[in-house]
């Protein structure tokens, strides 16, 4: 199925942004605990350049009506401006790229189509030791840019 933009802009999402130290897989095992959620890695994760791809974790619950993705704002790409040597202990220098660059400072979004689903996780973050800080993405503007996510 093809999405245009129009079909974007009619349909309202609601991202929170996250910053924590955790790993993709940490975060979804820890939401899964503490919402009784059921995110699961994505096959196929978000790719914006070749070599840049971004964990994708799901979780689709159809008897409650609910939808809601984990987004890594962040990877490590190779640099191959530089050549390697034949050298086995030197590394290939590597580059972090940003899924979404307006909001570097941000590890993760939670991205959902229910307001509803908003409080259960802000209290979520609330009891997870290792989540710095979380935000709603009110400004309509900046929710354009997560629409990406429902064409997957």
């Amino acid at each position: 199925m093809e999405y245009s933009l129009e079909d974007f802009q009619e349909n309202d999402i609601f991202p929170i942004g996250i910053r924590t130290s955790m790993e993709p897989h940490q975060l979804a095992y820890q939401l899964n605990q503490k919402m009784d959620a059921v995110f699961r890695r994505k096959q196929k994760d978000i790719q914006i350049a070749e070599k840049a791809v971004f964990s994708h974790f799901e979780w689709e619950d159809t008897t409650r009506d609910i939808r809601c993705h984990i987004l890594a704002n962040h990877c490590w790409v190779e640099d191959n401006t530089v050549k390697n040597s034949l050298n086995l202990f030197e590394l290939s220098p590597s580059k972090k790229v940003s899924l979404i660059p307006e909001f570097e400072m941000i590890d993760f979004f939670i991205v959902q189509e229910d307001w509803d689903q908003t409080s259960r996780f802000l209290t979520a973050f609330q009891n997870i030791a290792a989540i710095e800080m979380s935000q709603v993405i009110e400004n309509s503007k900046h929710r354009e840019l997560f629409n990406f996510v429902w064409t997957y």
